[in-house]
């Protein structure tokens, strides 16, 4: 569903980290046991890690880059 290193945002609020729905990420890597999930990497605006969290497929989504969209 989705690649190594690719930008997602999320579809529902990340509490543990303070963040709401829409908050984006980059994925780092990708678990298949104990279920289907990837660890995410949170960035702020200046590109300092906020944290690392593993979410499941159906809580995040593509996010196109600006560049690209345009």
């Amino acid at each position: 569903m989705f690649d190594m290193f690719q930008t997602i945002k999320t579809t529902v609020p990340v509490p543990a980290l303070g963040l709401g729905a829409g908050a984006k990420g980059v994925i780092v890597d990708e678990y298949f046991k104990p279920y289907h999930a990837y660890e995410i990497e949170f960035l702020d605006d200046a590109g300092n890690t906020v944290g690392l969290l593993s979410m499941r497929p159906n809580e995040i989504t593509s996010q196109v880059p600006a560049r690209l969209a345009a």
